[in-house]
């Protein structure tokens, strides 16, 4: 046997002795880690969506406290207007008509 093939010998033993036996385990835990959190994102994804109620505020004007109800509690002419989406969703509004407008 000569010198180059004992060494082709040991570097092709190191190689399919530890380098693909640690490659194997490091791509397995890695593809654990990414299922793991995949999972996570599919449970939770409820969580992660955007929801428009902020805490504990009312959702009606008539449950805001007293000053916040209705701009007709400071005097400020207005008209009421029921805004309807293109995806069914009506959203309240107020325009707020300035006393000296054309």
């Amino acid at each position: 046997m000569t010198e180059e093939t004992a060494e082709a010998i040991v570097s092709r033993s190191i190689v399919s002795g530890w380098i693909i036996p640690f490659l194997w385990r490091f791509g397995t835990v890695v593809g654990g880690l990414l299922t793991v959190a995949v999972g996570l994102l599919y449970v939770k994804q409820d969580s992660l969506l955007y929801f428009p109620a902020i805490g504990e505020v009312p959702r009606r004007p008539g449950q805001n406290p007293r000053g916040y109800r209705s701009p007709a509690e400071h005097q400020i002419p207005y008209e009421t207007h029921m805004i309807r989406c293109s995806d069914g969703v009506s959203i309240h509004s107020w325009l707020l008509l300035h006393p000296h407008s054309l």
